[in-house]
């Protein structure tokens, strides 16, 4: 007989294959070829009754299944079980078992009875079987024999006998006196690490198996961590300065580094050369050699024998008679201090600027000597009085003279740390084969600003040149109470050589024949307002291109430095060099107020462009181009 178009058989496998359950009775089970039916009475259409209160019951994963029995006109011969809408089976009894169930599910089952007519009743009530999941419970056991290792200052290394469970242990949390587990792992044995130096530690151990269960804690072991060894260098010497210079000897002082245990000595090296170690904060360098430059930089050392980073360096020079004496410059110097400049050391370091340098510009020997510009990239400014950057774009424009005498000017804008603007202008002068320039310095600073104590002090200074670093040193004193020296050194130029200018060209003269035309990028003006000499705009020139007599283009470099002062027009002062395609440069200054602008040029005497030493040619007005300015250069009438 089929029921549903199939099988008992076939019913009964489908169910036992989808793995819903595995069936067995308690009697036994109705099914395939042991199923036995009555022959359809065709007199007999009454159904039985519905089965009543099917429920059900479990232990541990068997299910029993049970319902109060139908009645029926004639007999009931069996009962037909579904799980959900799927026929499982037919039943003599009024109960079955059923095995095979997945923990954590749930199913749903009814129950029709049916007589030997055919006839089968309507479905009882449905039951819902829910199997829960069997946990395990049992935790591990206590590991045993906890024992120490190796140990550090921050680490201590232990093992274990390890723990037994029922169904397996799969990892152990090691304590170290905390609530929190200080270290895990999967085997008998640890290394708990990031301990705090010379600190006892209380270590226990747990079992954990996969259901959670935790076992017992081990038996603790205590353990004292070593001291840790100093491994903190001290902080890097600061300030290092030099006091004191004489022909032999140059006085170093500097700020104290601190350590966490304490500093024992500091390292004084000359160059690559341990000069000496003392314990204190000054160190006398003496044996050396007149009229020298010297580098030196500081190292800290603690009582383990670590060692800081190096100091800033520092290059300090030893006088000679030259050094200490004082420089008169030529008659055509007109820098200030024409009667001479005094030794700037004798005064008080009121700062020191190192500048980085860029690329040389090597003008070559022009009508007044050798003359190269140097590019000034940038630096800082220290002193007990000011801190400031130095901004990019000054020009070095140093001359060299037949006789050896070095003649020097350099434009910088300097930016103070409180945002103040700060024009230097510095020219210097050096006998021959003397390594450093006398500089007078000459400030100019807002009038209302805290530094406008520079506009009215005296000062002289030194520049020293490091070609190979590519660094440039300007040192500059307070002379005010400097006397002069009798000890003087005069400063001569070659006979027949004309002296450089210092200031601007004052003759007049109408435009002739165009020369060449300039089209100058700017970049932002940069205000210094209200100084001793006027109202001071800087106007920096960041390049540019030359067409006519010269091609070229215009170094990065430079500036228009204009002034207003005080009932006057204003009077532009334009500093910078050109660089033709030939390979030549050209140094310009061109200056004058609007409507009278007169250039000077300086560039090599056997070079091409050398026509333009003459000076005799006049400028236009800049005026409005791309970026910037246009400006033409004109023979003059």
């Amino acid at each position: 007989m089929r029921v549903l178009g199939r099988s008992l058989e076939q019913l009964a496998a489908l169910a036992v294959l989808a793995g819903w359950c595995q069936l067995a009775s308690a009697d036994e089970p109705i099914s395939g070829t042991s199923a036995l039916f009555a022959l359809l009475d065709t007199a007999d259409i009454t159904p039985p009754s519905t089965p009543g209160n099917l429920g059900w019951t479990a232990n541990e994963m068997t299910v029993l299944l049970s319902w109060q029995p139908s009645t029926d006109d004639v007999g009931v011969v069996a009962y037909d079980l579904y799980f959900g809408n799927f026929y499982l089976g037919a039943f003599s009894d009024t109960s079955v078992a059923m095995i095979g169930f997945k923990a954590g599910s749930s199913y749903v089952f009814t129950v029709k009875a049916r007589d030997a007519a055919g006839n089968t009743s309507v479905a009882s009530n449905s039951t819902t079987v829910l199997i829960g999941v069997i946990r395990d419970t049992t935790p591990p056991t206590a590991p045993t024999n906890l024992a120490a290792g190796t140990v550090t200052s921050s680490s201590v290394a232990l093992s274990w006998t390890a723990s037994s469970d029922d169904v397996g242990v799969v990892v152990y949390q090691v304590y170290a006196g905390g609530a929190s587990p200080a270290s895990t792992t999967t085997s008998p044995r640890a290394t708990v690490t990031n301990l705090a130096a010379d600190t006892t530690y209380t270590f226990t151990v747990k079992a954990l198996d996969a259901a959670g269960n935790v076992s017992s804690a081990s038996g603790a072991t205590v353990v004292r961590t070593k001291t840790a060894p100093d491994t903190q260098a001290p902080t890097a010497p600061a300030n290092l300065a030099s006091t004191a210079q004489s022909t032999s000897s140059i006085t170093l002082t500097w700020s104290a580094s601190s350590d966490n245990v304490g500093v024992t000595a500091y390292d004084v090296y000359r160059g690559s050369t341990l000069a000496g170690s003392v314990s204190s904060t000054s160190f006398d360098d003496s044996g050396l050699q007149p009229n020298t430059a010297y580098t030196y930089t500081v190292q800290a050392r603690d009582a383990a024998g670590n060692v800081s980073a190096a100091s800033a360096s520092l290059t300090a020079h030893t006088t000679s008679s030259g050094t200490d004496a004082t420089i008169v410059p030529d008659s055509g110097w007109a820098c200030g201090m024409s009667g001479g400049i005094p030794p700037p050391t004798q005064g008080t370091l009121v700062m020191r600027a190192p500048l980085q340098l860029g690329s040389t510009q090597n003008v070559g020997t022009t009508q007044y000597g050798n003359r190269r510009v140097l590019d000034v990239k940038g630096g800082s400014v220290s002193g007990s009085r000011i801190q400031a950057t130095v901004l990019t774009g000054g020009f070095d424009f140093e001359l060299t003279l037949s006789n050896g005498v070095v003649e020097q000017e350099q434009i910088n804008m300097l930016r103070a740390s409180d945002g103040t603007l700060i024009y230097l202008r510095t020219c210097g002068v050096a006998p021959a084969g003397a390594s450093e320039v006398r500089i007078v310095p000459d400030f100019e600073v807002s009038t209302s600003s805290s530094l406008a104590w520079l506009n009215t002090g005296k000062f002289a200074g030194i520049r020293t040149v490091n070609a190979s670093a590519g660094t440039m040193q300007l040192d500059i004193y307070d002379v005010s109470s400097v006397s002069t020296a009798s000890n003087r050194v005069q400063v001569s130029k070659p006979s027949g050589v004309p002296a450089q200018p210092w200031d601007c060209s004052t003759v007049t003269g109408s435009m002739g024949s165009s020369v060449f035309t300039e089209s100058v990028t700017l970049g932002s003006t940069l205000s210094v307002g209200t100084t001793k000499r006027g109202t001071r705009n800087v106007i920096p020139i960041t390049g540019g291109t030359v067409s006519g007599r010269l091609n070229g283009s215009i170094v990065s470099g430079g500036a228009d430095y204009q002034l207003t002062a005080n009932g006057s027009a204003t009077k532009l002062d334009a500093k910078y060099v050109l660089a033709s395609n030939d390979g030549e440069f050209v140094v310009v200054r061109n200056c004058g107020p609007f409507g009278a602008l007169v250039p000077q040029f300086e560039t090599r005497a056997s070079g091409p462009y050398s026509f333009l030493n003459s000076n005799t040619y006049v400028s236009s007005d800049p005026g409005s181009a791309s970026g910037g300015v246009s400006i033409t250069f004109y023979q003059r009438q």
